[in-house]
């Protein structure tokens, strides 16, 4: 769940959890009680909806490099910088944000869609998927090359099929990542752009549970239905 800036903490991240008969992915709040008062059951847990599977069979669905990219972010967010801008009449007081909420933000995207793109080649069970993980290097090759050959549609296929099942909208969304991309390889590539506008840093911190739901949501439209027939052929 949120904390008091907004966004997902690390800690909630334990949440997510797959089933590991259908891998459905669905939010379990038991799952951070448990965590914190140190039990291994809880009876208000259910079945999995889908395949009714013993709750003992869900697993987290996130490991934990997303944590620590998610601890970064927060951080970044955290340890805002008050500069000083000086011109030829005035020392102007500025707020900003250090530009590495950003590179942060890049490294999450990266961690999801890696994670995403092996469920998907687990499905397939074939060499060639295997081989095509390591073809590709960096996020917007993965996302505009590799993912149409692992889930059989583009990317923005894949936002319109699963937008029913969003609170938001996928396409925006995914359009005010690329913004916040273009800042971040502006910085990367130009050395330019070391701090970033408040605004611009609460867009990366609301940005964090949106891209979160996101990936679940394409896992479960893309890798959930494919395991009951691998199920039938085993």
């Amino acid at each position: 769940m949120p904390d008091d800036t907004g966004m997902i903490t690390a800690n909630s991240l334990i949440c997510w959890q797959i089933c590991q008969k259908c891998r459905l992915v669905s939010f379990s709040q038991g799952s951070l009680e448990r965590q914190h008062i140190n039990t291994s059951g809880n009876d208000s847990e259910i079945c999995c909806p889908i395949c009714h599977a013993d709750p003992s069979q869900k697993r987290p669905y996130f490991d934990s490099s997303l944590s620590v990219a998610l601890s970064f972010i927060q951080r970044a967010y955290q340890t805002k910088q008050n500069l000083e801008v000086v011109d030829t009449l005035a020392t102007q007081a500025t707020d900003q944000y250090p530009v590495s909420i950003l590179v942060f933000l890049g490294v999450l995207q990266e961690l999801l869609l890696d994670h995403l793109l092996s469920q998907l080649a687990q499905t397939q069970k074939t060499p060639e998927a295997d081989r095509l993980l390591t073809q590709y290097q960096g996020y917007a090759q993965k996302q505009r090359l590799l993912f149409p050959q692992l889930a059989g549609m583009n990317w923005d296929a894949a936002m319109s099929n699963i937008q029913g099942g969003a609170t938001f909208n996928c396409l925006e969304f995914n359009h005010r990542l690329k913004q916040l991309d273009q800042l971040k390889q502006r910085f990367i590539y130009l050395a330019y752009g070391w701090n970033i506008s408040h605004q611009q840093a609460l867009d990366c911190l609301n940005s964090v549970e949106p891209l979160i739901n996101l990936h679940v949501l394409l896992h479960n439209h893309l890798v959930h239905p494919c395991y009951p027939s691998i199920l039938s052929q085993e």
